[in-house]
């Protein structure tokens, strides 16, 4: 039957509606799967990529930007860092949902991380922290504290780490977060040497078994084989990683690769196949430019080394020698920028967030002297002597207000739990002393100390008592301090002390003092037999120059450098990263007969 020309053009509509819905509902599909599969079958999800790569002409601006995260997170797996880079920063700077972009911060921050540049991956981690509040899906939530516990595990802080993990496990989880935490944990119980439960491992391999998380099954075989292997069992872990080298090799992921040589070289080596050994110790070496100076091209180097002083090939030993030696350095020096980074990054969270106080109460005390300036137009048209009454209640008002912003100054400018500078006020007062002293040509120092193991105070005592011990160590420095000092908390557990007009054999002597009498304190009062330390870094204008972030970074260094070395001690920032030897003996004559660690 013939159709009118409004029933044909009727008929085309709804065929053409219908078709968007259709479209639309599948590329939400593809998105889905696409997301589910990403980390656990990269074949799939390069093929959902290249799918939704043809439909992108149908996509809605929101299904656009999930397609974007994807990418971005496919550009940073692929070690495209600067390709993901954009893209994610374009889409947390963009108006997209609050979840894209939440979920665009933490990832960001792990790819960063995977690159090593951590100073922007804790600034993006913070800020993804800071939304959680506000995303409504508990499995977002759960996510960004893997990303954290991941961010703090890379950068070596594995106490910071374990705490995140915790977090996450208190929410319900699915079988890939189960894998995703649990390879986490394992992996920083293994950095810090600690041993763990077989059923503990058991339940984590099964997790990631049923989300088929490949990658993480790798990387949880490389630990096998090396519990293996402190335990003399060479040949059993030489099979347990000839049996999961394929899967490793076809995971594209360099570090996992370098893992499963490393072991098999090592384990080759033990068994007496030393041709064996050097094979696989090449295959390294060939990879040495997508590694950088990680763990297993340092330990590739020391083994090549060794292989060649036992033949008697003395060039070759020479060479692997430098290139040990050169790894080795660059790698602890890469973990005391990890470290730095984070200190960094925590300092600019907290100097922010009291920005962001003071400029809120500032504003508060606009509103007020605003309320009173119409008050004062309205008490204008009253009579004389009501006028006279309410210029009495005025006064009085006007009193209130200037102590309040007194108050709200000094809060403001001061720590509240221990009531010296806090870092905002610290940081402005030590730059005008700078700048005295540079243009007088006077000596300046600054000590940065912070507690050793206060997290575990905190976590075995209580806050009450890791606040009474903050309290305890600011009265007992104030002994030694001078009028003219400068004294702030600057984080959690970290202080720092600007020494104007000081000489830096006098500004070792201090934190000397300062560390010995921390060491000696009474701490029964807080919690019976509880002893505590502190590590100190000290930094110096003829060193560092009148720079407050030169001096402020320089002194952060030497105080990484004493937890290196033990903990605490006093540390002296020079050129070559160590004290001199004339300070040196300064130093020690401070300290008396007492030893350091």
């Amino acid at each position: 039957m013939r159709l009118f020309r409004w029933q044909q053009i009727l008929l085309i509509l709804v065929t053409f509606y219908a078709g968007q819905v259709f479209a639309a509902g599948k590329i939400d599909d593809l998105l889905e799967q696409a997301d589910k599969v990403r980390s656990s079958d990269r074949v799939s999800f390069n093929r959902v990529m290249s799918e939704l790569a043809n439909h992108k002409s149908q996509m809605s601006s929101e299904q656009f930007n999930v397609l974007q995260l994807l990418e971005g997170y496919k550009a940073g797996i692929e070690g495209n860092y600067k390709s993901a880079e954009t893209l994610l920063n374009q889409l947390i700077n963009s108006d997209a949902l609050l979840e894209v972009r939440f979920r665009a911060a933490f990832t960001l921050a792990n790819i960063q991380s995977l690159s090593r540049n951590f100073v922007p991956a804790f600034t993006n981690l913070n800020l993804a922290l800071s939304w959680i509040d506000k995303i409504e899906k508990p499995e977002l939530r759960v996510q960004v504290l893997i990303s954290a516990a991941y961010t703090y595990s890379e950068s070596g802080l594995f106490d910071e780490s374990q705490s995140y993990i915790l977090q996450a496990r208190q929410n319900t989880l699915t079988d890939r977060d189960s894998c995703l935490l649990g390879l986490l944990y394992r992996q920083n119980m293994h950095s810090r040497n600690e041993t763990y439960e077989g059923e503990q491992v058991s339940e984590i391999e099964q997790a990631c078994t049923s989300a088929n998380e490949r990658l993480a099954l790798a990387f949880m075989t490389a630990l096998d084989a090396q519990l293996l292997e402190s335990k003399q069992q060479h040949a059993a872990a030489y099979t347990l990683l000839q049996d999961g080298l394929a899967a490793a090799e076809q995971s594209k992921y360099p570090r996992l690769i370098a893992d499963y040589y490393l072991g098999l070289a090592r384990t080759s080596y033990a068994l007496k196949e030393v041709t064996s050994a050097t094979l696989y110790l090449d295959k390294i070496h060939a990879m040495s430019q997508s590694l950088g100076f990680s763990m297993p091209l340092v330990r590739s180097y020391e083994l090549q080394t060794q292989i060649a002083e036992e033949s008697n090939d003395i060039s070759r030993a020479l060479k692997f020698h430098k290139l040990f030696l050169k790894a080795d350095r660059s790698l602890l020096d890469s973990r005391s920028e990890q470290q730095i980074a984070y200190h960094l990054a925590k300092g600019e969270l907290l100097k922010k967030n009291q920005q962001l106080a003071l400029v809120q109460e500032q504003f508060r005390v606009a509103e007020l002297e605003n309320e009173l300036r119409n008050q004062e137009a309205q008490h204008t048209r009253l009579l004389v002597v009501v006028l006279v009454i309410l210029s009495f209640g005025l006064i009085y008002f006007a009193y209130r207000l200037f102590r309040r912003h007194l108050f709200y100054k000094n809060a403001a400018e001061n720590d509240n739990l221990t009531q010296i500078s806090n870092r905002f006020h610290f940081e402005s007062q030590f730059s005008k002393q700078l700048k005295r002293c540079k243009q007088l040509h006077k000596s300046i120092g600054l000590i940065v100390f912070d507690l050793d193991h206060f997290k575990k105070i905190n976590d075995t005592f209580g806050h009450e008592a890791g606040d009474k011990t903050l309290q305890a160590v600011v009265r007992i420095c104030n002994h030694f301090i001078r009028s003219e000092d400068v004294f702030g908390r600057v984080g959690g557990e970290e202080f720092a002390i600007a020494l104007p007009d000081c000489q830096p054999d006098k500004i070792l002597m201090l934190a000397e003092i300062c560390r010995d009498a921390i060491e000696q304190l009474d701490c029964d009062h807080i919690v019976p037999g509880m002893k505590i330390s502190a590590s100190f870094g000290v930094s110096v204008s003829q060193v560092s120059g009148y720079g407050l972030a030169d001096l402020m970074r320089n002194a952060d260094q030497a105080l990484y450098l004493a937890k290196h070395n033990g903990r605490n001690k006093v540390e002296f920032y020079d050129r070559h990263g160590a004290a001199s030897e004339q300070l040196q003996s300064t130093k020690l004559f401070a300290a008396g007969n007492g030893t350091q660690d």
